[in-house]
This record gives C-alpha cells, sequence and structure tokens, in this order.
C-alpha cells in the first residue's frame, strides 16, 4: 500500500510541474487582427480581391521588412506597402533601417494608424503612437477641446437593450492635391469611443502635409510627408482599405488614387501581415501556447498515471502469455494426425478416388457403385476417360496404371500423382 501512495504522490508531482511549464492562461478571445486573407469586417480580403480582379500583384509579406530588400518579385521602387498599426509583433530596429532604406529607394509606405478610432481588434494597452515613431519617425500628441480637456468622441448613448451603433467619422480632402482626386468624403468607423490625434512636429519632422479635416473636429486625418526618393502616408483611420470601410464614402477612390500615383511599373501592393501575427518565422510563443501542445503533454501524462498506478510488481520478470492456437496450428495438428493413421496407399487411392468423384458430380463422367469382387474400383471411370479429347492420353494412362497400383498395395510418388490430376483437371475447365 505504500509502494502504491509513493507511486501516486510522485506522480501527481511531476503531473504539476508538466502544467507550471506548459500551461499559460488562455488570452481572452478578441477581434480578427487586420489581415491580408481576413474576412471580419477589419480584413483586407475585399481590398486584395479587388486588386487581384485589377491585375494589380499583391503580396502578404510574412517575415520582417529587411525581407523586402532580398524579394525577387519585388522591383528596387514603384511598390506600395500597407501596414496597421498598431503592431501586434514587436518592431526591432534593424526592421526600422530597413524599412527606411527601402521607402527611400522609391517606395511608398502607408500606415493605417488607428489613431482617430478604436477599432475591436485592439487590447486597452495597445496604443499605435510607439509603432508610429518607429515607422515614420513621427510623434502624436492628443487634441484639446476649448477647455484644454483631452477631446473623446463617443458613440450616442440609447437606453434600448441593443449595442450603441457604431461611430462614424468624415473626414473632407484638402483641395487640388492629386492624391485626393475625385475624392469628396473619407469615412473612419470607431465600434467604442476614442480620441483625437494630430503630430508632434519636431527638429527631425519639421513639416508634415495634411490631406483631409474632420469634418466635425479640429484634426486631420490624412498626412503625408516626403523620405528620400519615397513617401509616407499615414491615416488616423485604420478602418478605411477594410472589409467594412473600402465600400463607404470615396476610400476606394483613395486607393485608387494611390495606385495610380505611387504604383510603379511591375510594382507590388505589399500587405504588412507579420507584424499582425501572421508569420512563416518559427514563433516559439505560438509554439508554447498551441492547444494542441497541452492536449498532447496531459495525454502522455494521463498515461503515464494510468500506468503507473494500474500496474503492480513492474519489476517482477515477464510472464509469457499463453499461446492461443491459431488456424495454422489447427491444419498442422490434423495433418500429422491424418499422416500417421493413414497408409500412403490408401491417401493414394482415396485422392485419385474423390477427383473421380467431383468429376462425376460435375457431370464430366457417369459412375455406378464398383462390384466387390472387380480388381479395382470405378473401372467404368477409365472408358470414359480415354474417349475425352481434352486431356492427354498419356496422363490418363500414368494415373489409370498407378491407380491399379494402388489398389493393389504398392507405392507411388504422392506428390507427382497430385500434379498429374492438377494438370488433367486444368485440362478440363
Amino acid at each position: 500500500m505504500s509502494d502504491r501512495l509513493t507511486t501516486l504522490g510522485g506522480a501527481l508531482l511531476a503531473l504539476l510541474l508538466m502544467v507550471a511549464l506548459v500551461y499559460q492562461p488562455q488570452q481572452q478571445q478578441q477581434a480578427p487582427r487586420p489581415l491580408s486573407n481576413g474576412a471580419a469586417g477589419d480584413g483586407y480580403l475585399g481590398a486584395w480581391r479587388w486588386l487581384q480582379q485589377s491585375r494589380v500583384p499583391v503580396i502578404s509579406l510574412r517575415k520582417r521588412f529587411a525581407a523586402l530588400q532580398t524579394r525577387e518579385d519585388l522591383p528596387p521602387a514603384g511598390n506600395i506597402l500597407l501596414t496597421t498599426v498598431p503592431h501586434l509583433k514587436p518592431f526591432h530596429d534593424r526592421d526600422a533601417a530597413a524599412l527606411a532604406e527601402w521607402v527611400e529607394r522609391g517606395n511608398t509606405l502607408v500606415v493605417m494608424a488607428a489613431l482617430n478610432e478604436t477599432p475591436r481588434w485592439i487590447t486597452p494597452l495597445e496604443l499605435p503612437l510607439q509603432s508610429l515613431r518607429e515607422l515614420t519617425g513621427m510623434s502624436f500628441k492628443p487634441v484639446l477641446d476649448d477647455e484644454d480637456e483631452v477631446l473623446l468622441v463617443t458613440p450616442e448613448f440609447s437606453f434600448s437593450a441593443t449595442p450603441p451603433a457604431p461611430l462614424e467619422i468624415w473626414a473632407l480632402p484638402q483641395p487640388e492635391h492629386p492624391l485626393l482626386q475625385d475624392v469628396e468624403r473619407l469615412r473612419g468607423i470607431s465600434p467604442m469611443a476614442t480620441q483625437l490625434w494630430q503630430p508632434r512636429l519636431s527638429e527631425e519632422v519639421s513639416h508634415v502635409a495634411e490631406l483631409a479635416q474632420l469634418q466635425d473636429y479640429p484634426a486631420a486625418a490624412l498626412w503625408q510627408r516626403r523620405r528620400g526618393q519615397g513617401f509616407i502616408i499615414i491615416s488616423a483611420f485604420a478602418s478605411l482599405f477594410t472589409n467594412s470601410g473600402l465600400a463607404a464614402a470615396d476610400n476606394a477612390q483613395l486607393l485608387s488614387n494611390l495606385l495610380r500615383f505611387h504604383l510603379g511599373p511591375g510594382g507590388a501592393v505589399v500587405f504588412d501581415d507579420f507584424h499582425q501575427g501572421l508569420s512563416d518565422l518559427y514563433d516559439p510563443q505560438a509554439f508554447f501556447t498551441d492547444s494542441r501542445l497541452l492536449i498532447s503533454v496531459t495525454f502522455v501524462i494521463l498515461f503515464w498515471l494510468i500506468y503507473l498506478l494500474g500496474t503492480s510488481a513492474r519489476i517482477a520478470p515477464v510472464r509469457p502469455a499463453p499461446a492461443v492456437p491459431t488456424q495454422k496450428d489447427l491444419i498442422t495438428a490434423l495433418g500429422g494426425f491424418v499422416h500417421r493413421k493413414l497408409k500412403p496407399a490408401d491417401a493414394g487411392r482415396l485422392l485419385v478416388e474423390n477427383w473421380l468423384q467431383q468429376l462425376h458430380g460435375s457431370g464430366s463422367i457417369l459412375l455406378h457403385r464398383p462390384a466387390a469382387d472387380a480388381g479395382y474400383a470405378y473401372a467404368e471411370a477409365w472408358p470414359q476417360l480415354q474417349g475425352m479429347p481434352l486431356l492427354q492420353q498419356d496422363k490418363v494412362a500414368r494415373v489409370q496404371h498407378s491407380y491399379r497400383k494402388l489398389c493393389a498395395g504398392g507405392q507411388v510418388d504422392i506428390k507427382q500423382l497430385r500434379n498429374q490430376l492438377l494438370d488433367l483437371q486444368r485440362a478440363l475447365k
């Protein structure tokens, strides 16, 4: 009994240790991130398919920004990179250097920042400010109202049981800018309350072109700045080109103008999926948080625990299991019995007579009961066999001779006799 209790205690301690090492609390289920294959409202699948139908090359970037400089399917200049902030994956310093060099060569970076809206996929602790500073070199500060308080835009409150409708925020373009040709209004959508932000100018970034102003609030919604031979375009609406926003107002026209003025010959539109969690690289955090790993480890531990508790005397010698007879054993035993009890001459004679009975049963020959004083039985079968043109008569004669010899108590080669009967049987088919 004490051995069982010791085993149970050790198994439970091992189980607790394994659970502590592997198990991580599941995070609260969040809305889908803005990915190029996302079919939800915040995804870019609609824009992806629209670009494909327009025969614009599209690429899902699932590696860090350094991969932009080594891809063979991208020309050196004339490409558009669309990234949504805040990022889910951290932004490394080498990413910033590689991205800055790529933009300065003549490419365009489009940053869809959740500044003037709060999408459902964003967590309470996520803010796009750090990602924006790393991507664009620009800092942002909150917009203040007339009382120098942070301006907070909230959806209209309703006493009904249904949740309030998402907040629509409209922006009006600056006139005579080529990027905003045929664009009358832009629409952002925020399911929750949101702050408004504006750029904080510094020595590094002393000028930023404002391309669109909010219709009802003292803040801008679209900026552009030049970097080397390329451009950086920042949208304060993360939903402009998403599935829920592309068809609203003139958002699609803005995307069309982006392609017209910033997409060069052979260039492609690149969706930054890596920093939103869709990666081709090994991710140890994703590996250890995968539920399939926890299920597999739990199964192995439970199986081991059952083995520990359900098996007694594990160190004792293994007792062989009793042999269970098989069909092969039955046939071998029966053959040995017949071999010991039946004389070879009788076995050969019965082999020939059984064959003749089969021919009689199939109608090939006609047999009567042999007379008791006949020199050998089944005498009437042989003339019938000799009259069959399908049979080789020399083989029929050898079988007849062997049968006569066996009836007289002589010895013949049983194996050879059997082969002769098989040849005659095949000839009759």
